[in-house]
């Protein structure tokens, strides 16, 4: 509305962000509707029984429907971060529904009745199904581990989400199936698929899958255990260079060309400020946040602060000490310093903007404006004001980390950097748990586990 070839408007900041990821809901549910179009086209093409087809589509929008009923109802919501759990769900139904149609097809093709085929069906696939479905809601709860109240949520969300599927698609769809059966044409062609793939056995394969029964050999069989060794070793030692955090400037949650990231990019470029703020805590005796040695503490957190190449600038009461002397000097740089005199300090606080310190003058605010909020730039960051808190910090003078939205986010990584070997174990734990539950053998649990 305001701009024209001379004013160009820049807005940046968190609740751009979070303005900008509020308007994309709009979009999510013309994205789940086109999902379910496509889902439901390429089942049916491999049904070709629209009833059948449809109940699968209906059981899995049931299945979202109830979460979305189940997370007010338990005092959650969705939120930008939580809002693909729908999708999940809904695909996992899918999966399982469509299973669990298969084999009814399967059946009602060889000549057993509807009701019989769809009880055959349940005691085949429920107990697999059900381990299935019971290790997605444990590995989605294993994120709880993570102290971040969003991530929680998140945790929460997903395994109700799959643990509604134990009833929609793995009990309430065998139980429509048997009510409605499958269209004869489709039993047919489910039959005649059968007996094709049988008679291609005899007569010759399909080239690929006749490779793929290569690998029931043994000597093939060893190639391939061994191709997985080396490549799990490669994987593993890669993993060690992985990275917590963002790799990317600007906010990973939109485009690269969205319009918050091009005004973030323009003011980084441009001014010595930045949305990406790290704020660092100064912790002091009642009343002693304007004394000279504190700031002086402060000006030198300031100056190694500055030394790293992701500080755009810095900003706090010791560096407004100085630039409030010289100006109380006619402007001579020569007193561009933290003046000596406390009475001189205490003029300079008393006109000094109040989020600097509080009303106690017991903190202070150390203001970092980050080049950006990659991984690397905030490690560094706190690395810098750990080291020199351990070096330079007393029961005086306490510097604690961190507040801003950098600071948040740091602190994010940490907490899911120190969480993700336990997180790791327990998902394998309940996995082996539930997988010896199901099948009773160990060798098929090492199976079962190996490839994960």
């Amino acid at each position: 509305k305001y701009e024209s070839d001379s004013i160009k408007i820049h807005v940046t900041g968190f609740a751009k962000v979070v303005g900008d990821l509020i308007e994309g809901l709009q979009q999510v549910m013309m994205f789940f509707a086109v999902a379910i179009v496509i889902c439901t086209a390429v089942l049916y093409w491999y049904t070709r029984c629209l009833r059948s087809t449809l109940l699968v589509v209906a059981c899995s929008v049931v299945a979202v429907v109830w979460l979305l009923g189940l997370l007010p109802t338990l005092g959650y919501e969705l939120d930008p971060y939580s809002v693909l759990v729908p999708f999940l769900v809904f695909a996992i139904g899918m999966s399982h529904g469509a299973q669990k149609m298969n084999g009814i097809m399967q059946d009602i093709g060889r000549g057993t009745h509807r009701l019989v085929a769809a009880r055959y069906t349940f005691r085949r696939l429920f107990l697999a199904g059900l381990t299935a479905l019971l290790a997605d809601a444990v590995g989605f709860a294993v994120l709880m581990v993570i102290d971040i109240q969003v991530i929680q949520e998140l945790a929460v969300t997903a395994s109700i989400g799959v643990a509604v599927l134990i009833f929609t698609n793995l009990v309430l769809l065998p139980i429509l199936l048997s009510y409605t059966g499958v269209s004869p044409v489709a039993a047919t062609r489910s039959l005649k698929a059968e007996l094709m793939e049988a008679n291609d056995a005899q007569h010759g394969k399909h080239p690929f899958w006749a490779f793929l029964d290569l690998f029931t050999q043994r000597k093939w069989a060893s190639i391939a255990v061994a191709a997985g060794l080396v490549m799990g070793a490669v994987g593993l030692a890669v993993s060690f260079q992985l990275k917590i955090g963002d790799t990317d400037p600007g906010a990973p949650e939109l485009r690269p060309d969205s319009r918050y990231n091009r005004d973030n990019a323009f003011m980084t470029a441009n001014y010595a400020a930045s949305s990406d703020v790290y704020i660092v805590m100064v912790k002091t005796p009642q009343y002693a946040c304007g004394q000279y040695d504190t700031l002086m503490a402060v000006d030198a957190l300031e100056r190694a602060l500055l030394q790293l190449p992701g500080v755009e600038a810095t900003s706090s009461l010791a560096g407004l000490a100085k630039v409030a002397n010289a100006g109380m000097n006619e402007g001579s740089l020569k007193w561009l310093e933290i003046p000596r005199s406390q009475d001189m300090l205490n003029a300079i606080i008393t006109r000094a903007p109040r989020e600097m310190f509080n009303q106690n003058c017991d903190l202070l605010t150390v203001y970092a404006y980050l080049k950006d909020h990659k991984a690397d730039t905030l490690a560094s960051v706190v690395k810098v004001t750990e080291d020199f808190a351990a070096q330079y910090g007393s029961d005086q003078i306490r510097f604690l980390n961190a507040a801003g939205n950098a600071g948040i986010e740091a602190a994010t990584n940490i907490v899911v950097r120190k969480a993700n070997v336990q997180m790791l174990f327990l998902v394998y734990a309940a996995v082996i748990v539930l997988a010896f539950i199901t099948f009773r053998s160990w060798q098929a649990v090492v199976c079962a586990v190996v490839p994960l």
